[in-house]
């Protein structure tokens, strides 16, 4: 499936940013795994009682799964990547620090593509 994209299992900084030119040119190609989040809502964000932030998506899961009377070590298994994405050795994983790739133009093109999601999550826009 990802194999269609430019640039597929390149790590380098060029390759990344031709990645996201690439959305930008193609209006995600339709794909959910790209898309803004907020496009994929049923109902503006503010209607939700609770957002999980992948960045402290376990903490998160642990307080909602708390609330409903379950046992906060079910979320654990989110720390690690899913075993069907560790199978592609040409798939690059959220372990790289994002700095190594947040050049000044991949930050411009996040911003772009994503806005509306650092608006109504509340994320700074200058990433």
């Amino acid at each position: 499936m990802y194999h269609e994209y430019p640039c597929y299992g390149d790590d380098s900084i060029s390759a990344f940013e031709a990645f996201l030119q690439h959305l930008a040119d193609h209006d995600f190609f339709g794909n959910r795994h790209f898309m803004p989040q907020t496009s994929l809502l049923i109902q503006p964000v503010d209607r939700f009682t609770r957002v999980a932030r992948l960045e402290t998506v376990v903490a998160d899961m642990d307080a909602f799964l708390t609330g409903l009377g379950h046992p906060p070590s079910v979320a654990a298994p989110l720390s690690k990547p899913h075993p069907l994405e560790m199978r592609d050795k040409n798939k690059i994983h959220g372990s790289t620090k994002k700095e190594h790739y947040l050049t000044p133009v991949a930050a411009h093109l996040i911003g772009h593509l994503y806005r509306s999601d650092f608006q109504a999550f509340g994320y700074d826009l200058r990433i």
